[in-house]
């Protein structure tokens, strides 16, 4: 067998093993599970936010639990996109980070917020950080990885593993994610209800008329019995 084939198969094994995601399952409060490359560390402070830590190879990868305000445990969509929104600036403002982008993007039918930004952490070092948001029954889910600045090319594939790994451990159609704005709710109610009531107004015009007529035929033949009986 050519001994070039036979070690350019073998880069691309060690390259698939590099790249590959360790299946280290995680699961999260019992709603899905997401895979970090080895048991993470697990904390929390006193803003009631749980931390998963993994930490491999220039990178970092973190999965942080936020209860949200209770009022909102079925928000809104502008609710939802509000809470996103918070989570940008706090970061932002927490890391005095520099956006690159955001877009909003669904896994299934739960709509997510996804964002990448700059940062300096230790000794000026160029960090990119990629994260992605999900709430999920008054909870925000978001995952974090870090990366340097100039590898961040190199890491691309982990971080998409790492995010992509999700897996809903719960069925879709039990999560209320938000409700619909209440006004487009009283539109689509007060439109069958004006539909509704243009039918009865209808159908009301028609027994006003459909009397009056009977009563004129009747009110004739009367009239023309009496005449007979003259």
């Amino acid at each position: 067998m050519n001994l070039k084939f036979l070690m350019s198969s073998f880069l691309l094994f060690i390259t698939v093993l590099l790249n590959a995601q360790s299946n280290y399952i995680q699961n999260i409060s019992d709603i899905f599970s997401i895979n970090f490359p080895a048991n993470p560390t697990i904390s929390n402070n006193s803003f009631e936010t749980d931390y998963y830590l993994n930490t491999n190879e220039n990178t970092q990868y973190i999965l942080s639990i936020n209860k949200l305000d209770p009022s909102l445990e079925t928000p809104t969509i502008d609710d939802l996109n509000n809470t996103y929104n918070g989570l940008i600036d706090g970061v932002l403002n927490k890391y005095k980070g520099t956006l690159i982008s955001k877009k909003k993007i669904e896994i299934g039918k739960l709509k997510c917020i996804e964002f990448e930004f700059s940062t300096l952490i230790a000794n000026n070092i160029p960090y990119t950080v990629f994260s992605r948001g999900i709430v999920i029954k008054n909870k925000l889910y978001t995952s974090f990885f870090w990366c340097i600045s100039s590898e961040k090319n190199k890491f691309i594939l982990k971080k998409d593993n790492f995010f992509n790994s999700i897996k809903l451990l719960v069925p879709e159609n039990s999560i209320t994610q938000y409700k619909q704005d209440s006004k487009a709710g009283n539109y689509n109610m007060l439109f069958i209800i004006g539909q509704t009531l243009c039918s009865l107004i209808i159908l009301g015009l028609m027994y006003i008329v459909l009397k009056f007529v009977i009563v004129k035929y009747i009110l004739k033949f009367v009239g023309f019995i009496k005449l007979k009986l003259k």
